[in-house]
């Protein structure tokens, strides 16, 4: 293979003309999938960074495809595109043939799909082939996909960094390939780059050659077989700390105090995926890189992850239990993807639903395991279930049709981070926890390549292991997937003093697919102090018209009922008031023993029926009054949801307009001030978007100077401030001579903010925005005591930055 490399650049010199399109298509006649007669096997893909540093915008390349011809044909059809990308050459060479040297006789190219078509004048006969294509690739100013960002060191000083983002259709502006999930092969990446940076690939570096005293040649092992939006190449000069346990590097800026809970996260959880998870190929080598800037908070590939360092950034002594929480959260859910989903990428994009939820559910799973004590099931349920409840009517289908390229981006929907785990959760508790990883395991080894056969795996593992629960798997969740505006909503009626009746109350708004619903219960018998937990009972679509759906009659023996243990089934439960008056009583004096995942969905889904007038309040008020006892945070959420929800700011808004009278402002500042002291998510977003908007933009977005302590300090406290962010305060704190921004920043809960502005007490000359104010001693000594004094004040009652200011009080204190 190295052979090859010399021989191809010859054949492209002596054989190759230059690349001339002759046709534009709006639309290929294929639509947005290329057609599948052209099966890739292997790619050499070679990048040079031009020597000279004005011209580190584009790179020379060549992309060497090996793959069979399926069928003869004289069209073969890849990606490329444009002006992204531009083709020099194309030649084709058949493998153990002397007929080699065949250029395309026509060049076509399709604007909306990205595609070329490139056509012999004679038929190419089925076999394999050695595509040779030479190119140039232009750096991408948006930082999507092919991008450069300028960052400061730990000295401060300007540097760079050049790294691709390809998910989900980002190859194609880089390299011309076949950039289909479906279409997935082994790839082999050579870079010569500045030698003064590290180069970073999916794999480990094979080989690295200085060839002059600026230019180095890194060649990286090849890769296991992959789809191309995979693959994935950085050049930076990063710090990174090594561990012997595993092999990983962590690769960041950012004081070693900030990023310990992340490397010990990314530590453990990889340690539980090789403990846990025998069956999965271990990884060479993982780079875990923390950039600043970064437009996502995390995207994953084979062996290389990228984080935007302020999303994994984590301080115990300024920053709450629930930063970490969602620090590991990220982090799990970026490992599971490469040691999952990865190996068994979609076919085509409207599977995306299904790989999104089994990463979340797996990346739940670890976390679960390896930090019990953030009960992230239960943060699961409250945050992502009810939430996908909540939205259910907004979000898109889970399996949408693609038309073009330019729809798959948008496949990328909210709907496949909430309700696709939920839907797998609600099989998962459906078949036992058991069963469905002994499903994903067989789904791995058995059909790693194939990702629609999930349901085949399911069915089988179901069918030997419990074939007492026997169900169609594959009817279940695809009659789950298509309704996607509705949900059942079940209503529990007493026909008589013997029996009650479970059925689906809002069944004539679904579409024609019917789901299969399980249902759990919660009996408190009468006459009992103990109650009782159902298996699954199953309802059951019918073929009746008019009834779609068959009841279940249960006999009436108990005190209450409640339905859906755990809310584990997608639907919500309504109730008679009797029975919810019985709950009520039950949980003021025994809440404890009901998990406490129904206290929350009890609250939840009562409220859901009080604010559509299907729900008495006096009910409701009877129903919440127990929570004056209840001490879990996570029976409290959905009541924190509902004060948002009911929020008078949702209807006179944040903005001031002209035809406000006094009275509206007045009410609008002091809702606006309990919103926010009372933490409410969307009072806080506010405040942060425009204090952003103000400090990127202060003349094109100025703030009222009544709105401007609302804004800043709620802002500082809401915004996750990265150096940037910092900066901006800092800059416009200089230009303004506004002492108060300075004393705004201590309101933030951001470590670094915190850090920075605490560290200006140290520095005199900081304080100095005049000549006659440096003079001022006594008005400067002034300044730094007034900023060590607010930071006391704003977080006296914090214990942990309370402890980091003692601890460094000797430093920070004013002189």
């Amino acid at each position: 293979m190295n052979l090859l490399k010399p021989l191809l650049l010859i054949l492209i010199l002596n054989y190759a003309k230059s690349l001339h399109i002759h046709q534009y298509f709006d639309i290929s006649d294929y639509g947005v999938e290329l057609p599948n007669y052209v099966k890739p096997d292997h790619y050499e893909i070679t990048l040079e960074q031009q020597d000279e540093e004005s011209n580190k915008e584009f790179f020379r390349g060549i992309c060497v495809i090996f793959a069979r011809l399926i069928f003869s044909s004289r069209t073969i059809y890849l990606h490329a595109q444009k002006p992204h990308i531009e083709l020099d050459t194309i030649i084709v060479n058949k493998q153990n043939s002397t007929y080699y040297g065949i250029v395309p006789d026509t060049v076509a190219y399709y604007r909306e799909n990205h595609m070329y078509s490139f056509t012999f004048e004679k038929e190419l006969t089925q076999g394999h082939y050695v595509l040779n294509i030479s190119f140039l690739t232009f750096l991408d100013n948006n930082k999507e996909n092919f991008f450069e960002m300028h960052y400061k060191n730990v000295e401060g000083e300007n540097e760079w960094m050049l790294a691709t983002q390809f998910y989900p259709i980002g190859a194609r502006q880089v390299f011309p390939c076949l950039d289909d999930p479906v279409f997935k092969a082994t790839f082999n990446i050579s870079i010569k780059h500045f030698s003064y940076y590290m180069a970073l690939s999916n794999m480990p570096a094979r080989n690295i050659i200085k060839v002059s005293q600026t230019m180095t040649w890194t060649y990286f092992r090849e890769t296991p077989v992959m789809s191309t939006y995979l693959v994935a190449i950085m050049l930076a000069e990063f710090p990174n700390t090594s561990f012997k346990e595993i092999n990983f590097r962590y690769h960041t800026l950012q004081a070693k105090l900030d990023t310990e809970f992340a490397q010990s996260v990314i530590k453990n959880i990889t340690l539980y995926f090789e403990s846990k998870w025998l069956c999965f190929q271990k990884l060479p080598k993982a780079d875990h890189v923390a950039i600043p800037n970064f437009l996502r908070d995390g995207v994953e590939y084979w062996g290389l992850i990228f984080y935007r360092e302020a999303a994994i950034t984590y301080n115990k002594k300024l920053e709450s239990v629930g930063r970490k929480v969602d620090v590991a959260r990220l982090i799990a859910q970026k490992i599971t993807h490469q040691w999952y989903t990865n190996l068994i990428s979609p076919t085509w994009w409207t599977h995306l639903w299904l790989f999104e939820g089994l990463t979340t559910l797996l990346a739940t799973d670890a976390i679960n395991e390896v930090y019990p004590e953030f009960r992230i099931w239960d943060l699961f349920v409250v945050q992502i279930h009810q939430e996908s409840l909540r939205l259910n009517s907004i979000i898109e289908p889970l399996a949408l049709k693609v038309n073009n390229s330019s729809e798959i981006n948008s496949l990328f929907s909210f709907a496949y981070y909430v309700k696709g785990p939920t839907l797998l959760r609600m099989l998962q508790h459906a078949v036992s926890k058991e069963l469905f990883h002994t499903a994903m395991k067989k789904f791995l080894n058995i059909y790693s390549r194939n990702a629609d056969k999930f349901w085949i795996a399911s069915q089988a593992a179901l069918e030997a292991y419990f074939p007492e629960k026997r169900f169609d798997v594959t009817k279940m969740i695809n009659n789950w997937i298509y309704p996607s505006q509705h949900y059942p909503v079940l209503k529990i009626t007493k026909t008589n003093s013997k029996s009650a009746v479970i059925s689906v109350e809002n069944y004539n708004s679904w579409e024609e697919k019917m789901p299969l619903i399980p249902v759990t219960t919660i009996t408190l018998q009468l006459n009992s102090e103990i109650h009782q937990n159902s298996d699954i009972i199953w309802l059951k679509p019918t073929n009746n018209g008019s009834k779609p759906y068959d009841d279940l009659v249960l006999d009436f023996n108990f005190h209450w009922i409640i339905i859906n243990i755990e809310q584990a089934g997608y639907y919500r439960v309504n109730y008679e008031a009797d029975n919810w008056r019985n709950i009520a009583n039950y949980l003021y004096n025994n809440y404890k023993k009901i998990h406490v995942l129904n206290r929350a969905q009890m609250i939840d889904d009562a409220f859901y029926f009080l604010i559509r007038g299907q729900f008495e309040l006096s009910v409701f008020f009877e129903l919440a009054n127990y929570l004056q006892r209840e001490t879990d945070y996570v029976a409290w959420f959905p009541m924190f949801k509902a004060l948002e929800y009911i929020n008078l700011l949702n209807n006179i808004g944040y903005l001031e307009t002209f035809n406000d009278d006094d009275f509206t402002k007045s009410l609008r500042q002091e809702a606006a001030r309990w919103a926010c002291i009372f933490g409410v998510s969307q009072c806080l977003n506010n405040a942060s978007f425009h204090l952003l908007h103000n400090l990127r933009n202060p003349d094109g977005h100025r703030i009222l100077s009544w709105w401007k302590s609302w804004t800043f300090c709620n802002g500082l406290t809401e915004s996750e401030f990265d150096n940037s962010t910092w900066w901006l305060l800092y800059d416009t704190w200089k230009k303004s001579n506004d002492n108060a921004i300075m004393e705004f920043a201590s309101c933030s809960r951001s470590s670094y903010v915190i850090h920075n502005y605490l560290n200006l007490t140290i520095n005199t000359s900081e304080d100095c925005n005049s000549g006659n104010e440096c003079k001022d001693v006594n008005m400067l000594a002034k300044k730094r005591v007034n900023r060590f004094l607010y930071t006391i004040a704003k977080h006296a009652k914090e214990r942990t930055i309370l402890e980091y200011i003692k601890e460094n009080y000797e430093k920070i204190k004013p002189k």
